[in-house]
């Protein structure tokens, strides 16, 4: 059995936890303050690590 996480600040909160259900583990996301969840497998993560902040700004001004 996989644990859930909560992340919380004052700009969002999120629960990630592992998902095993598919052809392969991925990680699910889910934003608590609009029910939407996502679902990214191991290269979608590992690509995250190669933007900078800078690079996210546009999709966290408009994501609210």
């Amino acid at each position: 059995m996989t644990q859930a996480v909560e992340l919380s600040s004052e700009f969002a909160r999120v629960v990630v936890e592992p998902d095993y259900q598919a052809n392969g583990p991925r990680l699910k996301v889910l934003d608590l303050e609009t029910g939407r969840e996502r679902y990214l497998d191991p290269m979608e993560l590992a690509t995250l690590t190669l933007l900078s902040h800078r690079d996210l700004d546009p999709f966290i001004r408009n994501s609210r």
